[in-house]
């Protein structure tokens, strides 16, 4: 059975998503022009030799949740399930 960590006081303060800027002009926040330019940089660069270039995935606005005290996969359910 799997048994979470707790966790530190440190985690509990980092922001969620809802605390950080938005890139949506029309929302409060400001837009992170670079973002793209990051994304395309790491799919460009990031191509490891011992690898198809067909075998690699990479993504830019991929959303991963994670609660280590709800631990939903423990119980065979998937985030989108809920």
């Amino acid at each position: 059975m799997y048994i979470p960590d707790s966790q530190s006081s440190q985690a509990k303060a980092l922001p969620t998503m809802y605390d950080l800027p938005s890139e949506d002009p029309e929302e409060r926040g400001l837009p992170d022009k670079y973002h793209r330019w990051q994304a395309q940089l790491l799919c460009d660069s990031r191509l490891p030799s011992n690898y198809r270039a067909d075998r690699i995935f990479s993504t830019s606005d991929l959303y991963l949740y994670y609660d280590s005290n709800y631990p939903i996969r423990a119980m065979g359910i998937n985030p989108d399930e809920l």
